[in-house]
């Protein structure tokens, strides 16, 4: 066992299994069929002799993670790991969701420690072909129920953050081909979100499309049409979205990420001041991850009037020319050698799932050259739905209901920061039980 617990790999090998997507809702789990192959294994207890096996032989496995006494089977795995693309490829939007970042895997049964597989290109048992890096993986198992949860990291070693994970249960008969279905759902590490096109024409109606990006903890987009997106404890996560403008001016087509497209909807009117798209990924009892992006407005150029020409003036007696005067040099301004620093707030956007004191969230401002005090307020949209406290360079801000505002901080120098504020109240009912 290494020093993070981790038994000693077994010799594995890995290949993913070919085949189509098939036809599922959107947030549907994909299952991956995993053939294993079993033969029995002499083991000291109790083995049933010299079985044989249509897989290549492998070694028994290292007694780090071997299973109890009685018979122990060798069992064969198959995974790809698809090519490095750019994000948002189709080759990446897989019914199985592998990370292209994927160079680990672990294994870890019930009541047993986890064994790291490298998947790296160098890793023995792994090739680089036209669909990806595949590996194949032998492993042993004790034949009869077995149950096991499958984790991907993007480190060699299975340390850092979780990629993907899923889990399985299984009835292991010797001699025999054993289908395993596995899920390998989307961790979801980031969201992202922009419009095309990025601002609207003032006093002209128009329709911007919401570009979201929910990304793994290697950077790498996930396509939540196919793949269930869940937190590194596999709660079920869902990205919704809220417009800070509550007059009606900006409305949203659908509030939910799904199949169908969202849009920003500008009804024409007067441009509302500070109005931002947010985005919060989230799980029923916390927040993931979110993001923002400002509903912008272009400026409106109004053309000067051209001058109409006036009559040709009658020329007159020409006038003798007046000496022309020595021009007086007029000093050149020294420039300013400094520019006036902004504010600058961490994080800077809030989202809350629920009201009052126990779910406050502060944030951090910093201004270069400032050592004064902030002070800061609610505006746009509803003001009331937070109430704000200034504790040096932090802003405490506290929900007190649904909708969505703005917090304003003052600093040094006349600067301002606008930090968009959105909240969500989802109500929980309890039945109780009837006798």
């Amino acid at each position: 066992m290494d020093e993070r617990g981790y038994g000693a790999t077994p010799p594995l090998t890995i290949e993913n299994a070919p085949g189509t997507r098939p036809r599922r809702p959107s947030f549907a789990r994909t299952a991956l069929c995993i053939p294993l192959i079993v033969s029995l294994a002499a083991c000291g207890g109790g083995g049933a002799g010299n079985g044989t096996s249509t897989l290549p032989a492998a070694p028994a496995p290292p007694s780090a993670t071997a299973t109890p006494s009685g018979s122990v089977g060798t069992a064969q795995v198959s995974i790809t790991i698809p090519q490095t693309s750019s994000v948002g490829a189709s080759s990446q939007r897989r019914a199985l969701y592998v990370s292209v970042a994927t160079n680990s895997l672990s294994v870890t049964p019930a009541g047993g420690s986890a064994t790291v597989i490298p998947l790296t290109p160098g890793s023995p048992g792994c090739s680089s072909g036209t669909s990806g890096r595949t590996c194949l993986i032998s492993m042993g198992l004790s034949v009869g129920a077995v149950s096991f949860v499958v984790r991907t990291f993007s480190s060699a070693d299975g340390s850092g953050p979780v990629l993907s994970l899923g889990s399985a249960t299984a009835t292991i008969v010797a001699n025999q081909l054993n289908p395993i279905s596995l899920t390998l759902d989307a961790v979801v590490s980031n969201v992202q979100v922009s419009l095309a096109p990025s601002s609207f024409t003032p006093f002209t109606s128009g329709s911007a499309t919401v570009n979201a990006k929910v990304l793994d903890a290697a950077n790498q987009m996930i396509d939540p049409t196919v793949n269930t997106l869940v937190d590194p404890s596999d709660a079920p996560v869902a990205v919704s979205f809220a417009d800070t403008d509550t007059s009606g001016v900006t409305t949203l087509s659908a509030t939910a990420l799904g199949a169908t497209p969202v849009s920003v909807n500008y009804s024409g009117a007067a441009p509302p001041i500070g109005a931002t798209l947010i985005a919060t990924a989230r799980t029923a009892s916390k927040v993931v991850a979110t993001g923002s992006t400002p509903i912008s407005f272009g400026v409106v150029v109004t053309p000067s009037p051209t001058a109409t020409p006036g009559a040709t003036p009658t020329p007159g007696a020409t006038a003798t020319p007046a000496p022309t005067a020595t021009p007086v040099p007029i000093p050149t301004p020294s420039p300013d050698p400094t520019q006036v620093p902004g504010i600058s707030p961490n994080p800077s956007s809030l989202a809350f799932i629920n009201t009052g004191a126990t779910y406050a969230q502060t944030f951090t401002v910093t201004q270069a050259g400032y050592a004064g005090a902030y002070a800061a307020t609610t505006s746009g949209g509803d003001p009331t739905v937070a109430t704000v406290s200034v504790a040096g360079n932090a802003v405490t801000v506290t929900a007190q209901h649904a909708g969505a505002t703005n917090v304003i901080v003052s600093g040094g120098f006349g600067q301002t920061v606008s930090v968009p504020v959105g909240v969500t109240v989802t109500p929980i009912t309890i039945h109780g039980r009837r006798s």
